[in-house]
């Protein structure tokens, strides 16, 4: 059994949006290693959280 579609809307509880953005974050972060690992390609990605927050990532081109 699969999972149903995923509404996209803003998520109105501060908390369950944040625990959403965690989890989400965490899961972009796994797919831009895994793209580089097995594609051999270059990445980088650049998330801000709403307060503002830098998260990055970044393969190394050596």
């Amino acid at each position: 059994m699969g999972r149903g579609k995923v509404q996209l809307k803003r998520i109105e509880n501060k908390i369950n949006r944040q625990v959403t953005f965690s989890k989400r974050r965490g899961g972009l972060l796994k797919k831009a290693h895994e793209i580089s690992v097995l594609c051999d390609a270059e990445v980088a990605l650049i998330v801000f959280s709403h307060k503002g927050k830098l998260v990055e990532y970044a393969t190394d081109s050596w």
